[in-house]
């Protein structure tokens, strides 16, 4: 009777084990843990920079990430996934922060971009080029051909301005928005 009983107690725990064994290996189980696993796994994360100046992208979270991006690229990083603040310096060195949260196989950061101002120049002299430099956040400089025209695009920004015109020089503050203007030029 007790061999019985054992044999009994034995076929119930092996049918028991074998009735929870095809729930771990079926196909349905087997993509999901697939699934849980890459979502833990490393994510592609990428950055847009759209500024005329490199930035540097700091996340703090899950793990600390610096990520240098160039002017005007967009780079990629393997990070691990999570939740993070991100903070970096936009356009005029005003500082930016966010929140990211990273999950599945990509993630992205669209860094935003600067407002730019565009502007035709006309030098309607035909003796003398005119010159424009601009000293701001991004420095320019623009020389215009005699009798030439020039469309040119810049940030938005407050500039320490210097132009040389009919064998002049002047210098002033020039606040630029961000709008498309003319600039007619000719000496007297």
């Amino acid at each position: 009777m007790k061999t019985l009983k054992f044999k009994s107690l034995f076929v119930v725990a092996v049918f028991l084990l074998a009735l929870r064994a095809p729930a771990m290996v079926t196909p349905g189980r087997a993509a999901e843990l697939a699934t849980s696993v890459s979502a833990s796994g490393p994510v592609t994360l990428t950055i847009t920079n759209p500024l005329p100046k490199a930035t540097t992208v700091t996340l703090t979270g899950t793990k600390p990430y610096t990520i240098n991006v160039p002017q005007g690229a967009t780079i990629t990083k393997t990070i691990d996934p999570g939740k993070y603040k991100y903070s970096y310096q936009g356009c005029l060195n005003k500082a930016k922060k966010g929140n990211l949260k990273v999950k599945g196989a990509i993630a992205t950061l669209k860094i935003a971009p600067c407002k730019m101002a565009n502007w035709v120049f006309y030098n309607a002299d035909d003796s003398t080029p005119y010159t424009l430099r601009l000293n701001g956040w991004v420095d320019y400089y623009v020389t215009v051909g005699p009798g030439q025209i020039l469309r040119f695009s810049w940030v938005a920004d407050t500039y320490q301005a210097t132009e040389k015109a009919c064998g002049d020089t002047y210098n002033f503050t020039w606040k630029v928005k961000g709008k498309k203007s003319w600039i007619v030029y000719a000496c007297d």
